[in-house]
């Protein structure tokens, strides 16, 4: 390439750069917001099965105004259904539920559901300094797809182009939504109102035989948004039928099992 279309196009693509900067730093709950993810002056609606800082470090909530943020496509119209009625009736669906969440972790955690605990494990991505976030797992997971298929620059930057516009977007509704209903998280239900005092999930090990549940509300899952958004980018770009080997953890010694192959995305 000719010296002066490399500094042409590299000062293009610093202007480009210059004016989204600039253009971010119009949103005021979404520029920067990075260096203070915790909020402490949050305080979260009181009534019965509402999410309150979560034991065991009650840490203060996450990004608790991040569903007024910009942006790109989705709307205040992009809603999720209402959650179940909340309810301490052992017959109730909100019950049923929780007692489930707790049957199959108590199982992946003595060792009687393998399969579920290497499931959990792999897709955890729950954990600081760990683990991945749930959105820059899905970039992980592009970053692969983009590699094997050797794709040309344009396609490779309309992949990225079109997770990172969804990933952002179904990250600013889902939290809209968390934070509209405030539904507490299964750890403080099991423990309030199951009898089961001293339970706790098996999210986040600290290495010590502590556990951490994230510090924002339950519902809608951030997993199941940013998995399901990107799964459709994916599809909608790479086809319906897409065979791969997800190597994001390939290498870890703290997993069960550190690679997992798939058929498609969705």
């Amino acid at each position: 390439m000719p010296i002066d279309v490399f500094n042409r196009s590299d000062e293009f693509g610093t202007a480009i750069g210059n004016a989204i900067f600039k253009w971010s730093q119009s949103d005021q709950l979404g520029h920067e917001s990075f260096l203070k993810i915790n909020d402490p002056s949050y305080v979260p609606p009181q009534f019965e099965g509402a999410w309150q800082p979560t034991y065991p470090d009650y840490s203060p909530a996450l990004l608790p105004y991040w569903g007024q943020v910009r942006t790109f496509a989705a709307t205040s119209d992009d809603r999720v259904p209402p959650p179940l009625s909340f309810s301490t009736d052992t017959n109730s669906p909100f019950y049923v539920q929780a007692k489930e969440c707790m049957i199959l972790s108590n199982k992946a955690n003595d060792g009687s559901n393998h399969e579920d605990r290497w499931i959990a494990d792999f897709w955890s991505d729950d954990c600081p300094i760990l683990t991945f976030s749930p959105a820059g797992r899905w970039i992980a997971i592009s970053n692969q797809v983009i590699k094997n298929h050797d794709v040309t620059l344009d396609q490779a930057v309309y992949t990225y182009a079109k997770i990172g516009i969804g990933l952002n977007d179904a990250g600013v509704r889902c939290w809209a939504e968390k934070y509209n209903y405030n539904i507490l998280r299964p750890v403080d239900y099991v423990r309030a109102y199951m009898g089961q005092t001293q339970w706790n999930t098996i999210m986040c090990p600290d290495g010590s035989g502590n556990y951490y549940t994230p510090p924002f509300p339950t519902y809608p899952s951030g997993h199941a948004t940013f998995g399901a958004v990107s799964a459709e980018v994916l599809t909608d770009i790479y086809g319906t039928h897409y065979s791969m080997t997800d190597r994001s953890h390939e290498g870890r010694q703290e997993f069960f099992i550190n690679t997992s192959h798939f058929r498609q995305f969705l």
